[in-house]
C-alpha cells in the first residue's frame, strides 16, 4: 500500500461528492495542507483520521478503506448504487454550505448530533411558523 494510492483515491472521491479540500479540513480540524498532503502522497492518515474521513465522507469503515486501497476508476456508481447516498438524491448537488453542514455533522458524537438536529428544527420551524 503506497500513500500516492491513497492520496489519488481520496482526491477522487473528495471531487466525486464536490467537497473542497478546506471543507474536508475543517471537518477534520486540521490545516488545508495537512490534508493537501495526503492527497498529495506526502504524508498517510492515521487510522483514526480514516475512521474521521470515512464519517465525513459517509461510507461503512470497510467499504472505505477498500477503496482507498484499490485502484476503483470511479466511486461515484459505488456510492449511487450501494449507499444511495443521499447527497446526489432528487438529481440535485448540494450547496457549498450544505456540504460543510453534512460535514461538520458527520464527525460528531451523536448527542451532539441529536442536539445539532434539535436546534435545525427549531431555526426551520422559527423561519416558517405554523399558520
Amino acid at each position: 500500500m503506497e500513500n500516492l494510492n491513497i492520496g489519488q483515491q481520496l482526491r477522487k472521491l473528495r471531487k466525486t461528492l464536490q467537497y473542497t479540500q478546506i471543507q474536508i479540513a475543517n471537518s477534520l480540524n486540521i490545516d488545508r495542507s495537512t490534508y493537501a498532503y495526503y492527497e498529495s502522497g506526502k504524508t498517510a492518515p492515521d487510522l483514526s483520521t480514516l475512521i474521521l474521513l470515512s464519517q465525513v465522507f459517509h461510507i461503512d469503515i470497510h467499504d472505505f478503506i477498500n477503496f482507498i486501497i484499490s485502484d476503483y476508476p470511479d466511486f461515484s456508481a459505488f456510492l449511487m448504487e450501494k449507499e444511495k447516498n443521499p447527497l446526489f438524491q432528487n438529481g440535485k448537488n448540494p450547496t457549498k454550505d450544505e456540504t460543510q453542514l453534512i460535514c461538520y455533522f458527520r464527525v460528531l458524537e451523536p448527542s451532539r448530533q441529536a442536539t445539532l438536529l434539535e436546534n435545525a428544527k427549531k431555526l426551520a420551524e422559527a423561519n416558517h411558523p405554523k399558520k
